[in-house]
């Protein structure tokens, strides 16, 4: 991402149950993220708060563990 720094805040994970094999990751952005986000690649402002979310889940699916991400992202020009 050039042009941009973004610096983690704060984190939260909870842990669903025993993972087994290779696990993926899926982020999601809420409404609120994605206009925020817009607002500064569109160089509306310089500096936003969001907050970010994932599901992981093992090689057979389960949903082994969930998590809430903070994020402050700047433009760096």
């Amino acid at each position: 991402m050039d042009g941009v720094i973004p610096l983690g805040s704060g984190a939260t994970l909870r842990f669903l149950a025993p993972a087994r094999g290779r696990l993926t990751a899926t982020c999601t952005l809420d409404n609120h993220a994605r206009d925020q986000l817009a607002a500064l690649f569109g160089r509306a402002t310089h500096k936003i708060n969001i907050k970010t979310t994932a599901d992981v889940r093992d090689e057979r699916g389960i949903l082994v563990c969930v998590g809430s991400f903070q994020w402050s992202v700047r433009r760096t020009v």
